[in-house]
This record gives structure tokens, sequence and C-alpha cells, in this order.
């Protein structure tokens, strides 16, 4: 459901599933590519313990490794589909969550579209 929501709803930011940022690197890869400037959104769909814990490994080995990205996760269910340490571990390694795929669908064109908003000095 999350990637029909993506491929019909956000078009206008070219998304790109089954992005991989680092070349050299095959076993990391990003559920999707948001293209917003000034840097893209790397979106994980996050329905248990293991995609969670995979997906802030992932976040923190690009901030490591300085690949320009933000992060945004998109929960089936944060509060009951999480163990409190894999909660807390995505929460430190992810810069945006959605808590449920209503969450996303209700609040994603805003988000994204204010993400894309050029910086003023």
């Amino acid at each position: 459901m999350l990637d029909d929501f993506i491929g019909s709803t956000l078009v206008r930011y070219r998304p790109q599933p089954n992005f991989l940022p680092m070349p050299d690197r095959d076993d990391l890869e990003v559920d999707w590519r948001i293209d917003v400037l000034p840097r893209p959104i790397f979106l994980y769909g996050v329905k248990d313990n293991a995609k969670a814990r995979l997906s802030a490994l992932y976040c923190l080995e690009f901030q490591r490794n300085l690949v320009p990205f933000r992060s945004a996760i998109v929960h089936e269910d944060f509060e009951n589909g999480l163990s409190r340490k894999d909660q807390s571990r995505i929460t430190s390694a992810a810069d945006k969550q959605f808590t449920s795929l209503s969450d996303f669908k209700a609040n994603a064109e805003q988000y994204f579209s204010r993400e894309a908003e050029p910086i003023i000095q």
C-alpha cells in the first residue's frame, strides 16, 4: 500500500524504488529515494523490528560515509509494531518518522514540499 501511494501521489518528486546510494555497497538499499532539493530523502517502510534495525543501520552508515540525504520512516504501527529498544534505535537514527501509513498519507505532501523549500538566510 505504501508503494501504491508513493507511485500515484508523489510522482512530482520522481520517486526511485530500491535505490543504492553507495554503488560499491549493494547491501545498503533504500526503499525509495525522493527527489527534493537541497538533498534527497531516503524513505523506508518499517513494519517490524528487523526492518527497523536495518533502516537504522543503513541511515547511520550513510551518515558515517557523508552521503547527503535526509531520512524518513513510514511505520506500519510504531506503538505496537516495535519493541522499545527498536523504537529508540530508529528514533535516534532517522530524521523524520510517520507513525502509520495513514499518518504518512495525510502529511507526506506537506512534509516533502516543506523539505524542498529553498533555505532563506
